[in-house]
């Protein structure tokens, strides 16, 4: 990971962000595919380039345009740690489940 330039994710599953999540702390820029899960922090054009599942033509497209920018994939992480660090860690998400209301 530390010689790679982007970070491409086109599962069809979950894994509640947990991979995109790290590559974004490490300083890639993150491709989703665009599912209902991801769609709160993965925000196409501002945070990572969000392209429709199963369209490996324009995922190729998107992995190319981000290759060639090095301003926009260092403008999309910035973005994404903004984003990220707005989010509870997993210690907190944990303590508000087993904290009684």
């Amino acid at each position: 990971m530390g010689r790679s330039t982007v970070f491409v994710w086109a599962s069809l599953g979950g894994m509640l962000g947990v991979p995109g999540w790290k590559r974004w702390l490490a300083g890639l820029p993150l491709f989703r595919g665009d599912r209902n899960r991801s769609r709160d922090y993965a925000l196409h054009g501002e945070t990572a380039p969000v392209v429709p599942p199963r369209q490996p033509p324009i995922l190729a497209e998107a992995i190319l345009d981000l290759l060639e920018d090095p301003d926009k994939r260092a403008t999309l992480v910035d973005r994404a740690h903004r984003v990220v660090a707005e989010y509870p860690t997993w210690s907190e998400s944990a303590h508000a489940l087993e904290t009684p209301r």
